[in-house]
């Protein structure tokens, strides 16, 4: 049989988004080594409890729960959670904007520390998240081997950037920015400190 991994999404991966194309990019480096991966969509309670009964099967080599909020299907499968690993999208902090966000805190505050107890291992985006959960966290050893840290960082066409260096200048500096425009993004930051520059 060959090996499998189930990836369990929020509603967001049906959207074009940042989050997709991070599940997609995971997906794609497995794909290409030969592994079979599996996405279920959890927007529903019916999804939910299909994601937590697949999670029992034992075709998956591997089960993803890409983001914190996931971590809800792994609660009801203590048996396996040596199979898993969170894709820690962000920081707990990213849902600052949405409602009942102390509560929100609470509720994944205790998943992290689930995922760091008993997850196989657990998926940042940056060093310095990385840094801050071993900083906030004991076994400090531990959680060093274990996290992994994946940058959300684009597949640039070298040629772009050949581009780009032909219409600089000596002593100018160009910013641009390519992504999304949610509240998390930061963007009017962004340009205030572009304002700062000039």
């Amino acid at each position: 049989m060959s090996s499998k991994i189930l990836f369990i999404v929020a509603p967001s991966f049906k959207k074009n988004s940042g989050y997709k194309v991070r599940v997609n990019r995971l997906i794609n480096h497995f794909e290409k080594v030969g592994v079979l991966c599996e996405v279920h969509v959890v927007n529903s309670f019916t999804s939910f409890l299909s994601a937590l009964l697949k999670t029992f099967e034992s075709n998956y080599k591997l089960c993803f729960f890409e983001n914190i909020g996931m971590v809800s299907v792994a609660l009801f499968n203590p048996f396996k959670m040596r199979k898993f690993v969170l894709d820690y999208h962000g920081s707990i902090y990213d849902a600052a904007h949405k409602p009942f966000f102390k509560l929100r805190k609470f509720v994944y505050k205790f998943f992290e520390k689930l995922s760091i107890c008993f997850f196989a291992k657990i998926i940042v985006v940056s060093n310095s998240f990385k840094k801050k959960l071993i900083d906030e966290n004991p076994d400090k050893k531990t959680l060093n081997k274990n996290i992994i840290v994946i940058k959300n960082l684009p597949n640039l066409n070298p040629n772009l950037i050949n581009q780009i260096d032909d219409y600089s200048q000596k002593d100018t500096i160009r910013l641009g920015y390519v992504g999304n425009y949610q509240s998390w993004q930061k963007i009017p930051e962004i340009i205030d400190f572009v304002d700062f520059l000039n």
